[in-house]
């Protein structure tokens, strides 16, 4: 038996259902900071030792906390401080985390930037779609109430502008607090790119934020609180479409809805900024598939895979292919023939699509030369018509979230299965 004696522990963390150990030892620690800025005056926090934080200035008054276990703490210092001011901090913010409490949410606030279309190598592959879907958004709009949006249109250079100016948005999210950490940041970080993804699919061109976000000062939180209940502000649409993903979503669907929508209005961001027509290709493809692919866990999401592409982008979106058999220019852009009745079309031009995805994904990627073509030309046209149904297949999945089966035994004939 070994005498070696346990790490000692100041406070210990009970279990909270749903939650992984990182998210409740960093809830704790979040919680530790309200409690000392509010308590001990403190406004700075470090990393300290092994995994730990320092709470307090590093040249003046701090104290010290490391885990010792799972979820376990410890008082590693204090300088300037009494253990009797800091350890009822610990137990209380131990507690309120064990009861799965995260207190207020905390806003966070950036400027995004969709900018004028730059003459650069994107700008030839992308004319054709930026014509014909010009979109323009003014005043302010609402992601349900985990962001406030505040567009804002920059003053055009020519009477007539090819292309609306630069425009700026004032985005403010919220995420769980109860203040701001390492917890909190990474869930500003990661909702601001999906809040930029959002505004990209509602304006149909990029948006770019910045490399940090801060979080907002206390002396503006209770306008930006009253603003966050504010009805009169109208939700952000595409078509007429919510892209509410979180709360309305979630309502007609899952987590697992939310999550596949999320991920592809991030795949269509990453596609509009391409210069390459191959990678806009497995860009827009993907994220239809992101619409469409059963989940990880799901190991007959490797079953018929071009033939559950094919009959879910058609559940989805018919009536958009349809659409776009028709445009006079889908066989140039696709390098496709139309044949037979209308039934056969739609199947080999959904194919073909996939197709165009799968080569280059298996062969590498060749160049388009689009940086040359400032002028429609095949490779501008094709990407312009997958932008098209891609966000058809995005906004008829908001409205109507469901599930693939093509592939999946018992359920699909055509897939045998052994007993």
């Amino acid at each position: 038996m070994s005498n070696r004696k346990s790490p000692r522990s100041d406070v210990r963390i009970r279990e909270v259902a749903g939650w992984p150990h990182k998210v409740s030892n960093q809830v704790f620690v979040q919680w530790c900071l309200k409690f000392s800025s509010e308590r001990l005056e403190t406004n700075q926090w470090g990393s300290w030792g092994n995994s730990g934080y320092r709470i307090g200035d590093a040249n003046g008054n701090h104290f010290a906390i490391e885990p010792t276990g799972p979820l376990a703490w410890k008082l590693s210092k204090m300088v300037g401080f009494e253990a009797d001011e800091v350890k009822p901090l610990l137990m209380e913010a131990a507690e309120k985390t064990s009861k799965g409490d995260t207190g207020e949410d905390v806003a966070y606030q950036a400027e995004l930037v969709s900018p004028t279309p730059p003459l650069d190598a994107s700008f030839g592959l992308n004319l054709a779609r930026m014509l014909g879907e010009r979109v323009r958004i003014d005043g302010a709009r609402r992601l349900s109430r985990y962001a406030l949006l505040d567009f804002t249109e920059g003053e055009a250079e020519t009477p007539t502008p090819l292309f609306p100016p630069d425009i700026r948005i004032k985005a403010t999210i919220f995420v769980p607090g109860p203040a701001p950490g390492d917890l909190a940041n990474q869930a500003a970080a990661s909702t601001m790119e999906v809040v930029a993804a959002i505004c990209a699919f509602a304006l149909s061109r990029p948006v770019d934020t910045p490399p940090v976000i801060f979080p907002v000062d206390a002396k503006d939180m209770e306008e930006i609180l009253a603003r966050r209940d504010d009805v009169s502000i109208l939700g952000l649409a595409r078509d007429s479409i919510s892209l509410d993903i979180i709360d309305a979503l979630s309502t007609l669907g899952d987590r697992e809805s939310v999550l596949r929508v999320r991920n592809a209005l991030i795949t269509i961001h990453h596609a509009q900024r391409q210069s390459n027509s191959d990678i806009a290709t497995m860009l827009y493809v993907c994220a239809i598939e992101a619409l469409i692919t059963p989940g990880e866990t799901r190991p007959w999401r490797k079953n018929r895979v071009v033939a559950r592409f094919r009959d879910g982008l058609l559940s989805l979106c018919t009536h958009k292919i349809d659409e776009i058999l028709n445009h006079p220019n889908v066989e140039m852009a696709f390098d496709h023939k139309k044949r037979g009745q209308i039934v056969r079309q739609r199947k080999e031009l959904v194919e073909r699509i996939y197709d165009l995805r799968s080569f280059p994904t298996h062969t590498g990627i060749t160049p388009s030369g689009a940086y040359m073509a400032f002028a429609y030309n095949d490779f501008s046209m094709r990407a312009a018509l997958l932008s098209d149904i891609s966000r058809a297949a995005v906004l008829a999945y908001i409205q109507s979230p469901r599930s693939f089966l093509t592939g999946m035994p018992k359920i699909d004939p055509a897939v045998q299965v052994n007993e």
